[in-house]
């Protein structure tokens, strides 16, 4: 037998299988390496799954916190026969969600950092997820779908910001400003251009800014104080008010190629920012004649309007009241009006037999009023306290005996007013105040800044 020539094959065949087993190993070495690293790996996967299930858990605490306080609200107000309420639901169940967020947080401290509510928004707020949900007036919540995040690293996908935090942003931009759309007289228009510009050294320059609300990852801000000077008069003034403000500040501090909004304060700002307390006071302002939303008398001597009034929703001229669905509200213009347009005279015309206004002027009174309707976002409006003085996009009609006052919002020494524009009797006013711009941004733009609580906007 041959016996040496056997022993040979036997040992090519153990070679072979010998490769082979390497080769095998090999790849399952790969294959696990593959499953313990990268972002789609077992552990990231788990870790991401522990992110979801802690943001659930925390929307399940939330839920039996809020139909709590529910209960003892409803409880106290109609079992009982309060007929006080003093806090509304939505910030009966915002106090109740902050309770339960902080609950939820003190347990899972490096699930959830970073997480709370605030301007009636829940945060929940992971390493990989950011999940928020928005408190209706009625205490409803509205939940948003996973975003990916970074938490409040402030790396590359963006922030958790909160309301008052400071943002350091200081666009440069310019505006003409025309006079023939902002003043007018009986006897004149106003003429020629005012050149603003928010560049280092302009009158309009803003560098500082703080947080008036943060809403599914859009930031809205307001500056650390009113800039410039503009005058606004006479039925051009009320027709153009909104116009002029919005433009000259979208030119001024906007940024189209960043997706950064900006347009002037308006009435419903701080409608949203003071809450159901602020509709409240709103709605029971009386100025002797009318109370807010009703109508006085008809006006058939002194029967003069700006020619925006008669595009206004509710405006009734000649018996015929404006119910169209493009009519405008207060705080709506997008095109200029000039001061011939539908055949007015200086920016006004003058109804056949009378106009019947509805009284949409209502003020705050005083400062310690309007501080505390607006709570913790009252140093964000009024930054100079009782001293804060500026424009606010939207056109209002108060009306008194003899005729109607046709105005423009205003906040005066910390209170929200308006300033007389232009009467139905053809007289005119001539008031000046500040800028005050409200800039909409995407919150992953903000990096977080060498200060506490302090953001810097991307350049890139």
């Amino acid at each position: 037998m041959n016996f040496k020539g056997k022993r040979r094959k036997n040992e090519g065949i153990t070679l072979i299988a010998l490769v082979i087993t390497i080769i095998v190993l090999l790849i399952l070495v790969g294959v696990t390496i593959a499953m313990l690293s990268g972002d789609n790996s077992a552990p990231q996967k788990a870790t991401e799954a522990a992110q979801k299930d802690a943001i659930a858990g925390a929307k399940d605490e939330i839920a039996m916190e809020v139909q709590e306080a529910l209960l003892n609200y409803y409880n106290n107000t109609y079992v009982e026969g309060d007929g006080t309420k003093e806090n509304s639901i939505q910030e009966v169940v915002s106090g109740a969600a902050s309770t339960a967020v902080g609950n939820a947080t003190s347990r899972n401290k490096q699930l959830l950092p970073d997480s709370g509510v605030s301007d009636n928004t829940i945060t929940l707020n992971t390493k990989s997820y950011t999940v928020t949900g928005t408190i209706d007036t009625n205490g409803g919540i509205t939940w948003s779908d996973y975003v990916e995040s970074t938490g409040s690293t402030g790396s590359e996908t963006g922030v958790v910001p909160k309301v008052g935090d400071t943002v350091n942003y200081a666009p440069s931009g310019s505006y003409t400003w025309d006079k023939s759309l902002a003043e007018s007289t009986d006897e004149s228009v106003g003429s020629g251009t005012e050149s603003l510009s928010s560049a280092e050294g302009g009158t309009y320059r803003i560098t500082k800014w703080k947080i008036l609300s943060y809403d599914s990852g859009t930031v809205e801000m307001v500056p650390t104080e009113p800039v410039g000077n503009l005058t606004l008069s006479g039925a051009q003034g009320y027709n153009n008010v909104v116009y002029l403000l919005n433009k000259a500040c979208s030119e001024l501090y906007g940024d189209s190629s960043r997706k950064i909004e900006a347009r002037s304060i308006n009435e419903e700002d701080f409608e949203k920012a003071g809450g159901e307390e602020w509709k409240t006071k709103k709605k029971a302002y009386e100025n002797g004649y009318a109370k807010y939303g009703n109508q006085y008398k008809e006006y058939t001597s002194d029967k003069k309007y700006p020619s925006i009034y008669a595009k206004e929703y509710q405006s009734v001229i000649d018996g015929n009241e404006n119910k169209e669905s493009e009519a405008l509200n207060q705080s709506d213009q997008k095109d200029e009006i000039r001061a011939t347009t539908d055949k007015a005279t200086y920016g006004y015309k003058e109804a056949g037999t009378s106009i019947n206004p509805y009284q949409t002027y209502y003020n705050t009174s005083s400062y310690n009023t309007t501080q505390g309707l607006l709570k913790d976002k009252a140093g964000i409006l009024l930054p100079q306290g009782d001293s804060t003085q500026y424009w606010v996009a939207s056109r209002c009609v108060d009306l008194v005996s003899s005729y109607c006052g046709l105005r423009v919002y205003g906040v005066h020494s910390g209170v929200l007013g308006a300033d007389g524009m232009f009467s139905s009797d053809g007289s005119t006013a001539y008031p000046s105040l500040a800028l005050f711009p409200v800039v909409s941004l995407d919150s992953k733009l903000l990096v977080e800044g060498k200060e506490p609580n302090t953001y810097d906007v991307k350049i890139d």
